[in-house]
């Protein structure tokens, strides 16, 4: 993988960057060395390994939650839904080529919960942008 050069760079900032892209990294990928990243005493690359750490195990949690949600009674599958809509983030929701994508996930569902999926994933969206758009104006 072409982030182990990096997770083994003298340099902190670039162990910092290959910490920030593991966490987008599909958490079906290995990457063993960032539990070491985060067991560093550089603060910038202990904590991005520690942050990637953390979502790609609510990934897992969020696939896991996927692969359940159509054996589930109802009301527990608009639980695993909203679950998997917070933890996911929203613009791989619907990425044909994303592990975490939610696509074939709603053929087994009625309709909807399609609808509301979709609603949520606006609703999060211009969170996201909102977001975004005060740390602008706030820097």
């Amino acid at each position: 993988m072409l982030l182990v050069p990096m997770a083994n760079s003298q340099r902190s900032k670039t162990r910092a960057l290959a910490a920030r892209i593991a966490a987008v990294v599909p958490s079906a990928v290995a990457v063993p060395w960032l539990d070491q990243l985060a067991a560093e005493t550089a603060p910038a690359v202990r904590d991005a390994a520690r942050a990637a750490l953390r979502q790609r195990h609510l990934e897992t949690a969020a696939l896991a939650h996927r692969d359940l949600i159509s054996e589930s009674p109802k009301p527990l599958q608009w639980a695993r839904l909203a679950t998997i809509m917070e933890i996911v983030d929203p613009y791989y929701l619907w990425a044909c080529n994303d592990p975490a994508s939610l696509g074939s996930t709603f053929d087994a569902l009625p309709h909807e919960f399609l609808v509301e999926a979709r609603q949520l994933r606006s609703r999060l969206l211009k969170d996201r942008e909102n977001a975004a758009s005060k740390a602008d104006r706030d820097h």
